[in-house]
């Protein structure tokens, strides 16, 4: 069922608007191309709800809180039955994928019905010397790199840009021409973020 509404989703996004990734469309400022900024990488995306379902529940999934908890409650389910290592065992498996079911529908309805025109808006992201820019129709941010929280990790089929411990830009690989550039884009944040640590 989660397959077929997903599938709906991205068809009727695909009538409304024409994929801007498709090439030869695609609005792509590659690490090759420099902007008028400078020396400086830039790459334009846009999110779309399967993007941020599958970025969701990546991170959810590697949250140890919440492992912690769905683990807590599959072995208290276990616990319960009292009929044996092998009832117990299969009992914690059932009660683990039941509640990731139920994780999944969850998070999938809170993005279904909280959809932010500010994450599936058109986003710029440029690496500067200053720092790192992000830029959309509704704000232009410029997080600097001396600020000690910033990483880079891919993830669920994007390069996720963690500004803060709690809130990342989830740039899809399919905004860059090749998995190359990806790759380059990608190296050169990491780079950033490792020549300012502890500045």
């Amino acid at each position: 069922m989660i397959a077929l509404c997903l599938i709906y989703c991205e068809s009727n996004y695909k009538m409304t608007e024409r994929n801007p990734y498709a090439p030869p469309l695609s609005v792509v400022k590659d690490v090759d191309n420099r902007s008028a900024q400078g020396n400086a990488a830039r790459v334009e995306y846009k999110n779309t709800f399967l993007d941020l379902f599958r970025y969701t529940l990546a991170t959810q999934f590697r949250t140890p809180f919440i492992q912690i908890t769905v683990c807590f409650f599959a072995g208290f389910a276990s616990f319960e039955m009292r009929r044996g290592i092998a009832v117990a065992i299969m009992t914690f498996i059932i009660v683990y994928i039941i509640l990731w079911i139920m994780q999944i529908v969850f998070t999938f309805l809170l993005l279904l019905f909280t959809k932010r025109k500010t994450l599936t808006n058109w986003h710029i992201i440029t690496i500067t010397d200053e720092g790192l820019l992000e830029e959309s129709q509704f704000n232009r941010t410029l997080t600097f790199w001396s600020g000690g929280s910033m990483k880079v990790k891919r993830l669920a089929g994007c390069i996720a840009i963690y500004v803060t411990p709690f809130s990342a830009h989830c740039v899809p690989i399919r905004a860059f021409s090749t998995k190359g550039d990806a790759a380059c884009f990608q190296h050169e944040l990491e780079q950033k973020i490792r020549a300012n640590r502890g500045a």
